[in-house]
C-alpha cells in the first residue's frame, strides 16, 4: 500500500507479516499481529519513521508496517 494513502480510520486487511526486526515495542503488542486480520488504522507508531501503524482488530492493537496491509 502507498504510504501516502494510510490515514487513521482506514479499514485494512493484514496480508503479510514481514520481519519485525527493528520494531521497538512490547512483546504483547508484537504478539497481537495476525495474518488475515481485518482492522482499523488508529495512528502511527512513534519512533518508527511513519512506516509502522497501529491497527486495531479483535479488541487489540497490533503494530504493522504500511507494506503489510491493504484497504479492506
Amino acid at each position: 500500500m502507498n504510504l501516502d494513502q494510510v490515514k487513521p480510520g482506514l479499514k485494512v486487511r493484514i496480508v503479510a507479516l514481514n520481519s519485525p526486526q527493528g520494531f521497538i515495542l512490547r512483546k504483547d503488542y508484537m504478539n497481537n499481529r495476525r495474518l488475515g486480520a481485518v482492522g482499523v488504522i488508529k495512528g502511527f507508531v512513534g519512533g518508527h519513521g511513519g512506516d509502522v501503524w497501529w491497527v486495531e482488530h479483535d479488541g487489540t492493537l497490533a503494530p504493522c508496517c504500511f507494506d503489510e496491509f491493504v484497504p479492506a
